[in-house]
């Protein structure tokens, strides 16, 4: 394992998600999620090809059950002092050996938890196989765990801190690059590239040599460039080839460290021919936009107080109709994390949460523009993740 991911830390999130089923009235919960696999031991840089899963009972160990294909490389990444494979099947003949995940997962439930009632799925699970898994337990009421997870997972504890940190990093070189490569005639996807390796290079540099996990987590990029693509909030990268005085939206939210996102967005000038007038404007809006809604985090706040002061700002501007998200979202070690900075949300926001604040202002056939940064919250109000300031001056704008 590398050396910051400390079995400590998982041991304590286990021992969290165990209290937590407790309290939900579920005797075992299987897991599919890889955000809870990677919340909860570390797994990473697994192909999602053949169904993993996660075992947990109330107390005692938990247990992988996967294929006999990926167990080795489960028990490489995976310290034994956190979770072991000790539920397999194969994908032929073989003695003594299951032949498919649900009659595995019901001999290894028979022997650690024969008196289990209930049975707790999450939703990441396909249709198919979620069936398959009911009719496996017909004598078991089955739930689903998801919340019950989520929640679990939002708790921003030390380490899932400093991943972020180490994926901000990485996202900003990112960003750094895709900018250099930004020029006249040069298509969207050249630039792109530019930046994932420019990531990869961040992220090994991390990772120092690891031998059981992988800098290759980029993803695509989100970037479009002109007034028609980068109206739409999440254009990819393309072969769209970017012109003098347009602008391009870059957005460096994928994953970039052992599957941590972060938020880090940025409007970038394509040549030395200046953008044009309104395009200027909806800059200026989506900028103090995300000011007011920074100057409004604060403990004991609720998420819904900060979205309303960034749209204060894009009502005010006359952009309201051109919002296409919310203020921002929290962030954790999946895509999926609560609360989300919209309206209506009265999440009361807590001291070492973790956002996202990315408000944008769109305007069809015009173009879109969106500040994005993470931070975290703290007694007073929040430390910024990323560099606020960075992509910023090309705009002659400060924080």
């Amino acid at each position: 394992m590398l050396p910051f991911l400390n079995i400590a830390d998982f041991k304590e999130r286990i021992r969290r998600t165990q209290a937590a089923l407790l309290k939900a009235g579920i005797d075992v919960a299987i897991l599919s999620s890889f955000g809870d696999a990677r919340y909860l031991t570390g797994l990473d840089g697994l192909p999602e090809v053949r169904p993993v899963f996660l075992v947990l009972t109330q107390t005692g160990d938990i247990a992988f059950a996967a294929p006999a294909i990926e167990a080795p490389i489960i028990s490489m990444k995976v310290s034994e002092d956190v979770a072991k494979v000790a539920i397999r099947w194969v994908e032929w003949d073989k003695p003594g050996m299951a032949r498919t995940f649900e009659e595995a997962l019901v001999r290894h439930i028979g022997t650690v938890a024969p008196h289990a009632k209930t049975i707790g799925l999450d939703h990441n699970l396909a249709h198919e196989d979620h069936v398959r898994l009911e009719n496996a337990f017909p004598d078991k009421i089955v739930k689903d765990v998801s919340a019950v997870t989520l929640e679990v997972r939002s708790i921003k504890d030390a380490l899932l801190v400093q991943i972020v940190r180490y994926a901000a990093a990485v996202a900003q070189a990112k960003f750094s690059a895709i900018s250099k490569a930004t020029e006249p005639g040069v298509a969207e996807w050249k630039a792109a590239s530019a930046g994932y390796l420019a990531a990869v290079k961040k992220t090994a540099e991390i990772m120092d040599g690891d031998e059981d996990h992988s800098p290759l987590s980029n993803g695509l990029t989100v970037m479009g460039s002109g007034p028609k693509r980068s109206a739409n909030a999440h254009s990819v990268a393309s072969g769209r080839i970017m012109q003098n005085g347009e602008h391009v939206q870059i957005c460096c939210c994928t994953p970039h460290c052992l599957g941590h996102g972060m938020c880090f967005d940025r409007p970038v000038k394509i040549g030395r021919t200046d953008v044009p007038e309104e395009v200027r404007r909806i800059i200026k809006a989506a900028d103090e936009a995300q000011k007011a809604a920074l100057a409004a985090i604060r403990p004991g706040v609720a998420v819904s107080t900060v979205h309303e002061a960034a749209m204060k700002v894009i009502r005010d501007y006359g952009y309201e109709e051109g919002m296409q998200h919310g203020t921002g979202r929290a962030i954790c070690c999946a895509d999926t994390a609560i609360p989300r900075i919209m309206a209506g949300d009265q999440t009361i926001i807590k001291v070492g949460d973790l956002f996202g604040v990315e408000p944008g202002v769109y305007k069809e056939d015009v173009g879109g523009v969106r500040f994005g940064d993470t931070i975290r919250v703290t007694e007073t109000g929040y430390e910024a993740i990323t560099d606020l300031s960075l992509g910023r001056k090309e705009w002659n704008l400060v924080i």
